[in-house]
């Protein structure tokens, strides 16, 4: 087992009270090789020890606090499923890109974008990794049961960790986001199961690849190509056990889903949702504050992140 404070990472620990005492919010800082980071803990009642972890990722030029805030209906679910799972919830904070620090509310991922010029070049797998192991001082989770999801930017970061901290990361669902076409990141070593749920008309991080924000912030591969990606990365067999299409609930957001479930022999998974006529959005009941015509329809016929939660709880890394 791998010691709770590395020797390279100094760590400081500094609760700075209650941010929402109704909802069980808190917060945290840690320092990282010099560099303050913070972080919010969502703390549902009859958190009991052994509990999963989420560690939910906000998007590019988002915070840890705008993630769970009205303008992203679908991350919001997150703090309704820690009531009902009993798990707990970490919400990070990323850098800020205009003056490189932890604090902030314009703040960005170092993904795997080798082409980018707006990511962080923080490293934010080691940030992950010490809040797995805060998390584990202070809560005692279960190190078997931690997950990380986000969006977009936090969806490119779910997938590093996925390929980075395969040790410690179960599962991941990763919504709007493709894998870097120019890619700083070694190729996955160990299977961890993947949801992806990514929208057709996506204009910002596009469906058929290519160029992020119009060209501005690096470039990725195809999100079939990033489905294909994993299923040879988790040794799955390319052809589908399973395929649905979920119910039409809204017709009016001129969207619906469908789903493939992709299996490899030793139980790992990929689960693919293609949000047919979906933008940059999470699909979810709640409708987006978001502007159509700069991110694109928002599928209303599900609630992405119980989707994404359903997946990743049948998931636990072996004992060590």
């Amino acid at each position: 087992m791998k010691a709770l404070f590395p020797i390279a990472i100094a760590m400081l620990f500094l609760f700075t009270g209650c941010v929402d005492s109704s909802q069980n919010w808190s917060e945290a800082r840690i320092t990282i090789d010099g560099l303050e980071r913070l972080f919010r803990i969502y703390t549902p009642a009859g958190l009991a020890d052994g509990a999963p972890l989420v560690i939910l990722l906000h998007g590019g030029t988002g915070d840890m606090y705008s993630v769970v805030d009205n303008r992203h209906a679908g991350s919001r679910e997150w703090t309704a499923i820690a009531d009902e799972e009993r798990l707990l919830l970490l919400v990070p904070n990323g850098i800020n890109r205009d003056t490189g620090e932890g604090s902030g509310t314009n703040q960005e991922w170092n993904d795997c974008r080798g082409d980018s010029t707006s990511s962080s070049m923080a490293d934010d797998v080691e940030f992950v990794r010490a809040l797995i192991d805060w998390a584990v001082l202070n809560h005692a989770i279960d190190e078997n049961r931690v997950y990380a999801t986000g969006a977009s930017n936090g969806g490119m970061m779910s997938f590093r960790l996925a390929i980075e901290l395969s040790d410690r990361i179960a599962a991941i669902a990763a919504f709007i986001a493709n894998v870097a076409a120019v890619s700083d990141c070694s190729a996955p070593s160990t299977p961890v199961p993947v949801f992806i749920c990514n929208g057709t008309e996506d204009p910002l991080v596009p469906w058929e690849g290519g160029g992020v924000i119009y060209g501005r912030s690096g470039t990725v591969i195809s999100a079939p190509a990033t489905r294909d990606f994993w299923i040879e990365a988790n040794g799955c067999d390319p052809v589908p056990v399973e395929s649905f299409d979920l119910p039409d609930l809204y017709p009016e957001d001129d969207a619906t889903v469908h789903g493939d479930r992709y299996a490899s022999g030793s139980g790992v998974e990929v689960l693919f949702y293609t949000v047919q006529g979906g933008g940059h959005n999470i699909p979810s009941l709640r409708r987006s504050n978001f502007p159509l015509g700069i991110f694109g329809s928002q599928n209303r016929d599900i609630e992405g992140a119980r989707h994404a939660w359903e997946f990743l709880k049948r998931f636990s890394k072996p004992p060590a």
